[in-house]
């Protein structure tokens, strides 16, 4: 490390410094406390006291994590982060992970300068110092107190804004469910694909990241117009670097009627998964929108322009499917399970006689992606609920007859409803065991409609579920419907919002579903507005320019058939 030579006082300081990292390198540490900065979270920690509070993070990825890289980063960091007898940085200690990232603290968004690495932090760390004392004279002399809530440190700006810490953790999944719709960190997911992709390329492995085609498979590089083009392009490249070998649905993806801007950025979008060969399911349509600026669908049908246009100008080829959602099956509930189980077609319906199942056919969509709720098709033991249940198969001779195949969604984000209340998949009322019952009977009912139901998806958005517990849920889940012989295409959602955004950050061991029949697709979400809500709260250029902070229009490299 360049700047390592530059923070070390004397040649002296630099072979006491050296020799702490031997002492810890070969296990026999003279710091007995070292397990009090240890976490269970696969990560090495930092901490300084010239912050505000206990720790905040900004995190630099490894990149890699192998053995030799593990080791080399456990040397040039206790050797530049150890106890310093200029700064108050604390020695750190390592746990071993095969992924594992760096985490280093700092007071604000501000303080984070672009590019930032190892190097960076002692020079970064006295400015920062520098400016807290500043900060505190001023605080002084106004006589206030700095704060700190709830364990996130907050510093008291001269203007009395709070300003809180920055954390964004890379290369392992957190504890606790993150919900970016409510608290989007761009930041933390462009620099986990910065992280994988260069790891890709350092392993020379960028030609061989997609499954194997009679055609011919070549480089494509897709050229952004704009941030958000480019956004949205970079993060389809993470996806499938990702994914390697496995099919992908995007199972939603929704744009706004209200920006002819959106629906540059869909062609645009087509553009890339039409030769990366991913599936899709747009969203949405349905009897019951009303006036909801993303349906593509207006009083049952569905138009060739407009908001329509670039998913219709799109359709199924013998390569990837196209379809749609049929949404009104979930109506009425919320993600966290409140609302009324109600009585279908009250306060749900499954669309049967509708128009919209032939409309999607003739639009040249084969998939219809049928979002459900769990709790009003099954009984609290698992056993189908026998009215939602017939009427459930009077829409499967629906898409019958328009030759439509449907994808059943339990649209239920990781919770059901039982006797007025909240439960999430895992615990012990809404046990592994009943989802399993759940999920074995509709598989006895794909079987029963095999010409029809094409796919059956394990939970919509499972927000409620931390990543890393939801990876082992969804294991067990394909194993429990492989032991009850159901032998059709199992979509496996990716955890929180599905977000292809998080893909990377949540799951950043890769893949993870073992398959005997490999037969599953992997599940993700790309919604286009700044925080990935899918609400367009703001208007595209407002979106657009605050993205331009952090990207530059210009081409980005996937690699699939021309």
């Amino acid at each position: 490390m360049k700047q390592r030579n530059e923070i070390l006082l004397t040649s002296g300081f630099l072979v006491i410094a050296l020799g702490f990292v031997a002492v810890l390198w070969w296990g026999r540490t003279a710091y007995p406390d070292l397990e009090e900065f240890t976490y269970d979270d696969g990560m090495i920690r930092a901490e300084s006291d010239v912050f505000a509070g206990d720790v905040g993070a900004v995190t630099a990825p490894t990149e890699g994590a192998s053995t030799k890289t593990l080791e080399s980063l456990r040397r040039n960091l206790f050797s530049a982060f150890g106890e310093q007898s200029d700064t108050t940085v604390k020695p750190i200690a390592v746990q071993t992970s095969e992924e594992i990232s760096v985490t280093i603290a700092h007071a604000s968004p501000s303080d984070v300068p672009e590019g930032f690495t190892f190097e960076t932090y002692v020079s970064e760390l006295r400015k920062i110092e520098e400016e807290k004392k500043a900060a505190e004279k001023e605080k002084q002399r106004k006589n206030e107190d700095e704060e700190v809530s709830g364990g996130d440190a907050v510093l008291a700006s001269e203007d009395d804004t709070q300003k809180e810490i920055v954390r964004v953790d890379i290369g392992v999944g957190l504890k606790k469910p993150y919900y970016p719709r409510e608290d989007e960190n761009d930041m933390a997911n462009q620099q986990a694909r910065s992280a994988l992709v260069k790891n890709v390329q350092r392993n020379n492995s960028f030609g061989q990241i997609m499954r194997s085609q009679k055609k011919s498979i070549s480089l494509i590089t897709i050229t952004a117009e704009d941030a958000h083009q480019q956004r949205m392009l970079e993060e389809l490249q993470a996806l499938q670097l990702w994914a390697g070998d496995h099919e992908i649905i995007i199972s939603e993806i929704g744009i706004t009627n209200d920006d002819d801007n959106y629906i540059r950025l869909a062609d645009k979008f087509f553009e890339a998964v039409n030769p990366m060969g991913f599936h899709t399911t747009a969203w949405a349509v349905g009897d019951w929108w009303g006036g909801y600026g993303g349906s593509l669908s207006e009083n049952s049908q569905i138009s060739g322009d407009g908001v329509s246009g670039p998913f219709v100008r799109n359709p199924s080829t013998d390569r990837y499917v196209r379809g749609l959602n049929l949404a009104g099956g979930e109506f009425g509930m919320d993600p966290d399970a409140n609302g009324d189980v109600g009585q279908l077609n009250q306060n749900y319906t499954y669309h049967i006689g509708s128009g919209l199942w032939r409309g999607m056919k003739d639009r040249g969509f084969t998939l219809a992606r049928f979002p459900f709720r769990l709790e009003r098709l099954f009984n609290d033991d698992g056993s189908f609920d026998d009215a939602n249940k017939r009427a459930l198969e009077q829409a499967i001779d629906n898409a019958r007859q328009a030759k439509m195949k449907i994808l059943l969604d339990p649209h239920n984000y990781g919770a059901i409803q039982i006797d007025g209340s909240m439960q999430v998949l895992g615990g012990r009322v809404f046990t592994e065991s009943l989802y399993h019952t759940m999920l074995v009977n509709l598989a006895r009912l794909a079987e029963d409609h095999d010409d029809v139901i094409d796919m059956i998806g394990l939970m919509n958005e499972p927000k409620h579920i931390e990543s890393r517990e939801w990876e082992r849920i969804t294991q067990r889940a394909v194993n429990a419907l492989r032991k009850a012989r159901y032998n059709g295409i199992i979509e496996v959602p990716t955890a929180n919002w599905q977000g292809i955004q998080d893909v990377p950050r949540l799951h950043p061991d890769g893949p993870w579903i073992k398959d005997p029949q490999k037969n599953f697709y992997y599940g993700v979400h790309q919604y286009f507005d700044e925080n990935h809500s899918g609400h367009y709260l703001r208007p595209y250029g407002e979106d657009e320019s605050r993205l331009r902070e952090r990207y530059t229009p210009g081409g980005v490299t996937v690699r699939g058939v021309q």
